[in-house]
């Protein structure tokens, strides 16, 4: 079966952006779940079913965005027969890309004994910056007027 969008199985550097883009009603990159979900997790297999799960997508839809046979993607999912039990490394990041989250990557690096965190952004880092900035001028603000070396403030 051809994907809905042949160019999604492409991954190389711009990947996730390409992805991104290319799929319908797909806010933002893959988001992290919480670490309780992950803990209830046994298999790969299961991480794969979960991400499924938590999409707004069913299996046949990103069997086709995965461009991998829906029934032998479905087999994969529930265990059935001789089938292949894992996805290669590149179709597991489209997987993510394509239901929303990072459940199988979570998984995998719990099994490890680590969790995941997303790295801060740079405007994240400077909002924070700026922050930590502004609460040390508001105690050294708070400090002069202490002295009398500015007027304090009446409520």
């Amino acid at each position: 079966m051809k994907s809905p969008n042949a160019e999604l199985t492409e991954l190389d550097g711009a990947s996730v952006q390409r992805a991104l883009t290319l799929l319908p009603q797909h806010q933002g990159p893959p988001k992290l779940v919480p670490i309780e979900v992950i803990r209830r997790i046994r298999s790969r297999r299961e991480a794969y079913r979960k991400c499924v799960e938590e999409s707004r997508f069913t299996e046949g839809e990103v069997a086709a965005y995965l461009e991998i046979d829906a029934t032998q993607f479905s087999r994969m999912l529930k265990g059935n027969g001789e089938t292949k039990r894992h996805l290669d490394d590149d179709k597991e990041h489209l997987l993510e890309i394509v239901c929303g989250n990072m459940i199988p990557t979570q998984w995998s690096a719990f099994q490890a004994g680590f969790e995941l965190r997303r790295m801060e952004t740079a405007l994240e880092k400077e909002n924070r910056e700026l922050r930590e900035q502004l609460g040390e001028m508001e105690k050294e603000f708070k400090i002069l007027q202490k002295h009398g070396v500015l007027p304090r403030k009446d409520p």
